[in-house]
């Protein structure tokens, strides 16, 4: 059964996915400044780049890592401590920008500053409740939060 789903599921990764309104501008201002990028997901790793390389986006990102690539998953510190590795950069060096409680948890059991974005899967009263560091509501915000943060 597991492996049946597994395969609709890749016939039909495309079908509803598409990116957020503004994302790819983003997206493409930051890699054009420089700004190392990995994704970090519960997903695992040959779909999200599937998806990213379908959504034409894959290439803003130096690495996307899986529940494949880590022992434990999210929320655990591991795929976050990980990315950071991979980014030659320290916790205080970094920013995690997520939609889910175990992008917060994840963030912050690695020491990683973590900013919650109100247009994804979880609502924005759940993730304001577990205090991120940030809180933005549309992805243009990002380009705002990464000048001050690095300022």
């Amino acid at each position: 059964m597991i492996k049946k789903f597994r395969q609709i599921y890749a016939d039909h990764l495309m079908d509803q996915t598409k990116l957020f309104s503004g994302i790819e501008s983003v997206l493409k201002t930051l890699h054009d400044s420089g700004i190392t990028k990995i994704v970090v997901t519960n997903k695992p790793g040959k779909y999200s780049r599937k998806i990213l390389d379908g959504l034409g986006v894959l290439d803003y990102f130096i690495s996307v890592l899986g529940p494949e690539d880590v022992t434990k998953q999210k929320p655990a510190p591991e795929p976050v401590l990980k990315a950071l590795g991979l980014a030659r950069v320290q916790p205080d060096e970094a920013i995690m920008i997520g939609d889910t409680v175990y992008d917060m948890e994840s963030a912050k059991a690695a020491n990683v500053d973590v900013c919650a974005v109100a247009y994804g899967y979880t609502s924005a009263e759940e993730l304001n409740s577990l205090k991120p560091n940030y809180f933005i509501r549309e992805p243009k915000e990002i380009l705002y939060l990464i000048d001050d943060f690095f300022d």
